[in-house]
Parts: C-alpha cells; sequence; structure tokens
C-alpha cells in the first residue's frame, strides 16, 4: 500500500492506528483529506528510520548497550513481579526513632515576609523607609517585585528547606530574631531582605508518612540486595582478571577512563549466562555524573553496585523461564526502533537546545495562574466505624457539640488527639475529592472511606500563594524545553520529508481500500 524506500506500510498497519486513537486524536476532516492525515506519523515513523539508517546510528555499540538495557530493565521488572522480595515490616517506634535521630523533633517553621528588587539602590531605599517606621507591607507593597508584594510580602511559614531553595543560608533561618530584619542579601533574581515574626513547632505526624516510605524503602533495598547477593552466588558471579587488568592499566581516575570499542566489550564480571562488559561500567558513570574514584577497586565496587542486581535479575528471569521467548523476541525489534530513533532525536532536535534565563523569567511572570500552591484547608473530623455512628456524631454536632472535641474523643483517625481533632486536608487523602468540594463551615458527612465513616467540617480555608521563582524555575525551564523540542522536531521532520520525498511511494486506491468512506464516517 505504502512504500518508503524497503520499509512497507500494510493496510492492517495503517487500520490497527487509527483503532488505536482516542477521541482527541481523530480527524475531523473527511475522505482523501483524513486519509492522508491518518497516514502522515507513519511515513514520518519510517523517514526516521531511513535516515537513522543513513547516519548508521542503528549498528553503534552504544545503541546496542542501551537496547541491552532496555531488556534487562524489563526482564528485572518481570523477576521481580513473579518473584517479589518481601522486606521486613516498619513499625511506630523504628518511625518515632528515626524521627528524633534525624533532629526532626527540633524542627521548627517560621512565618516569613521578604522584599525583593533587581537593583542594590531600591533596596537601599527600601530598608530606610522601613528603618523610618514604614509598615513592612507598604514598603513591600511598593518595592517588591515578587507577586507576594500585594500580601505586604508575607512568604508564608517556611522551614529551612524552603529557606535553602531561595538560595539563602540555614544559618539566617536559624540565627535571625524574630521582628528583625536581616541584611541585604544577593537573590538569584537581585538583592532581598527577610524577616521572621512567628515560629510555631513541627509535628511529628507532618514527618510520619514521609520517614514511613523512607524506611520501606530502605527495608525493600536492603531486602533485593541480600537476594541479588544469594543469586550471585548460585550463579557464580566472578570478577574477570582480563577486564581488571585492563582497568589497572588505563589508570584510577573515572573522567579520564576512555576505551577503544573492542576494550568496550571487555567483560569486567562474568556469571553462568552471561557477562558484564567494560563499556557498561563507562556508561554508568557518565548517566550518574561519577568523576572521580579512589582507584580501580573503587571503580569495581562502584560496577557492582550499579550493576550487579540488573544483570542479576535478569538472569534469573531468564533460568527461572519466566519469559515468553517470541514476546521477548518481538519487543527487542520494537525496542531496537524506539533506542535508534531516540539516538536521532536525541542529535537532531534535542542536543542543540538551550533555554536562556531570560525566557524562564519571563514565562513566571506573564504565566503567573499556573504557580499558584493549593490552597491551604484544615480539617475538623471524624471518623468511626459504622455509618450509624457517623449519623449520631452529626447529630451531637447540629445540636450544638464542638465538632473538634468530639474528633479528639471519638475519631479512629490517626493522631485525631495529638492534633486537637483538626488536620490539613493533605493528612486526610480518602477525604480529599469532598473536601475540595465542600465550604468552610459546611458539615458535611457521613461519607465512606476505607476504613469507615467520616463527619467533617472545613474550619480554616486559605487562597494558596503564588510559588517563588526560585522554587519553579527548573519546572518552567522543562516546560519551555519540552516546548522547543516539539518545534524544533517539526522542523526536522518537514526537511526529512523533503529529503526523502522521491522515495515514498503510495497507492491511493489501496489507501481507499484501507479506510474507506464508510469507515471513517463510523469512526
Amino acid at each position: 500500500m505504502v512504500r518508503i524506500g524497503e520499509r512497507a506500510i500494510t493496510a492492517e498497519a495503517l487500520r490497527s492506528y487509527v483503532l488505536g486513537l482516542n477521541e482527541s486524536q481523530r480527524s475531523r476532516r473527511e475522505g482523501p483529506a483524513a486519509r492522508s492525515e491518518y497516514l502522515q506519523p507513519l511515513i514520518d515513523y519510517h523517514l526516521m528510520w531511513l535516515e537513522a539508517q543513513a547516519l548508521g546510528l542503528d549498528t553503534t555499540a552504544a545503541v546496542e548497550r542501551q537496547l541491552e538495557r532496555r531488556i534487562r530493565r524489563h526482564l528485572v521488572a518481570l523477576y521481580l513481579k513473579r518473584k517479589p522480595v518481601q522486606p521486613p515490616l516498619v513499625d511506630e517506634a523504628e518511625i518515632k526513632q528515626r524521627f528524633e535521630r534525624k533532629g526532626l523533633h527540633r524542627t521548627f517553621e517560621r512565618l516569613t515576609w521578604g522584599i525583593m528588587t533587581k537593583a542594590r539602590p531600591a533596596l537601599d531605599q527600601a530598608v530606610v523607609e522601613l528603618a523610618a517606621g514604614t509598615p513592612f507591607g507598604e514598603v513591600a507593597a511598593r518595592y517588591s517585585i515578587t507577586p507576594d508584594a500585594v500580601n505586604g510580602g508575607e512568604l508564608g511559614w517556611l522551614r529551612v528547606e524552603s529557606i535553602r531553595r531561595m538560595g539563602l543560608s540555614d544559618s539566617l533561618f536559624y540565627d535571625l530574631p524574630l521582628g528583625a530584619l536581616s541584611p541585604v542579601l544577593p537573590h538569584s533574581a537581585g538583592f532581598c531582605v527577610v524577616r521572621f515574626t512567628e515560629e510555631r513547632p513541627v509535628s511529628y505526624f507532618d514527618f510520619r508518612d514521609e520517614i514511613l516510605q523512607e524506611l520501606q524503602e530502605e527495608r525493600l533495598g536492603e531486602a533485593r540486595a541480600a537476594r541479588a547477593e544469594q543469586l550471585a552466588h548460585q550463579y557464580d558471579w566472578n570478577l574477570h582478571e582480563p577486564g581488571l587488568r585492563l582497568l589497572l592499566k588505563k589508570g584510577q581516575s573515572a573522567t579520564a577512563l576512555e576505551l577503544t570499542p573492542a576494550e568496550e566489550q571487555t567483560p569486567l564480571f562474568q556469571f553462568a549466562g552471561g557477562q558484564v562488559p567494560l563499556g557498561e561500567l563507562l556508561d554508568q558513570l557518565k548517566s550518574r555524573n561519577v568523576t572521580a574514584a579512589a582507584d580501580s577497586t573503587a571503580l569495581v565496587q562502584l560496577a557492582e553496585r550499579f550493576l550487579l542486581q540488573p544483570y542479576i535479575f535478569a538472569a534469573a528471569a531468564r533460568h527461572e523461564e519466566l519469559i515468553d521467548r517470541e514476546a521477548l523476541k518481538a519487543m527487542r525489534q520494537s525496542l531496537r526502533e524506539e533506542v535508534v530513533l531516540g539516538q536521532l532525536r536525541q542529535q537532531k532536535v534535542v542536543a542543540s537546545i538551550t533555554i536562556a534565563p531570560e525566557a524562564v523569567r519571563r514565562y513566571y511572570d506573564e504565566q503567573t495562574q499556573h504557580f499558584h500552591r493549593r490552597d491551604q484547608i484544615d480539617v475538623a473530623e471524624v471518623l468511626v466505624e459504622t455509618e450509624e455512628e457517623a449519623r449520631a456524631v452529626r447529630r451531637q454536632i447540629e445540636a450544638g457539640a464542638d465538632i473538634a472535641a468530639i474528633a479528639q474523643e471519638r475519631s479512629k483517625r490517626r493522631g485525631a488527639r495529638a492534633r486537637g481533632g483538626v488536620f490539613p486536608m493533605e493528612k486526610t487523602s480518602d477525604l480529599v475529592p469532598h473536601v475540595l468540594a465542600a465550604q468552610p463551615g459546611e458539615l458535611v458527612g457521613p461519607v465512606q472511606v476505607h476504613d469507615g465513616f467520616s463527619v467533617f467540617e472545613i474550619v480554616h480555608r486559605q487562597p494558596g500563594k503564588r510559588l517563588p521563582f526560585a522554587q519553579v524555575r527548573r519546572q518552567i525551564g522543562d516546560i519551555l524545553r519540552r516546548a522547543a523540542q516539539r518545534e524544533r522536531f517539526q522542523a526536522y521532520i518537514e526537511t526529512l520529508r523533503h529529503q526523502y520525498a522521491e522515495r515514498i511511494r503510495v497507492d491511493q486506491t489501496q489507501l481507499a481500500a484501507a479506510l474507506p468512506d464508510d469507515f471513517l464516517i463510523a469512526f
């Protein structure tokens, strides 16, 4: 039906592609125009493949290693799904112990205010006015370039981590007395002064879920490492002497480690059914930005830490016959094309794109609606076992009882007593959709959640403030980079269409038979 060089698009492939499109991707055209619109992405795909072959990208060692890495990732996921590792459970005492060992029981947050200007003289004048007794909010509104200026310069309740993200020092957060004005400080967008007016401790429950996840991930990592060591012994994983000698010969610096294509194929480790080439170690060092290692022994240890689990779990998937070999063969072919075309896109589209700092700042200033924190919502909630209990609780509250007092006494929600029955919305994740639909002061419930029935009321709602530029700068850079990539990619595709135009052959009769008018209308 369609030929692009030696490659072909069949009627079945085109129809399958069209049937896989969602509503938003369907053509709004009819007849030949619709058929051409559906066909073009498939032609573009094959044009990219022709170009990749012309550049020799489909035969490079780097592509082969990347392909094998993708295959290993699939096999590791398959192995861990079929032979899951079960780490020990984490108990509450361990969470509290980690909380205290990290010093989080001493953590506090401070109500922070700031004034930022691009030029130093403007900020110096603002400081003079503050010293003369002009209210901080008035001065911030007049001089500060940040969106927080309209709120009197209030930046909100911040912890030391937020201060760091603003490019300010820990000592400023800990040592500046309440009410005192900081010295003029350099900032990413100019100069600033800050002050703190209140401080409050942070609750254990603000950190509990984060610490629990951290401990669970540690346990899982330890359990997987133990499983990998067991399999390594079973499959006779060992250091390959020629590979080690080559490392010793090449020297100790990770940055200076350069290998010829043949040397990259030299095994560093061997095991039953496979080996780890030195080129894989080079790729890992580059992708992880490892610039130095003490000696060749340290390089070997890094290689084993980075590569033992992916290689040994993939080997186990094969040894234990967990894979469908025909499906793996088909997946390999599909992944090969993805990897090759990914290399082409990287070279021809992505590598040349740079985003200027001025463009990032301009996007932040123009797209003000996109960078706000979620509204801060506090919820008084009573969580009980049955719907009947919940209805009784609601009747009590409607008769004048205090919902927070009932929550302290009866709620099953963890931490209800310690928190006085009031939680930030984020700590009641199963209620979030209901909370977002409610109005402050409205009594809601009973609402069924995963472990009972809830009656709640929003007791405080503060609109989310705009996020500081420093906090979203990287996110904006990513947005602009993706937009540039889309634009550059479309321009590159246009060049390929012209470059290979004479190698594209479309049989319009067969195309019309593949996507007849009645099919397009029904679709």
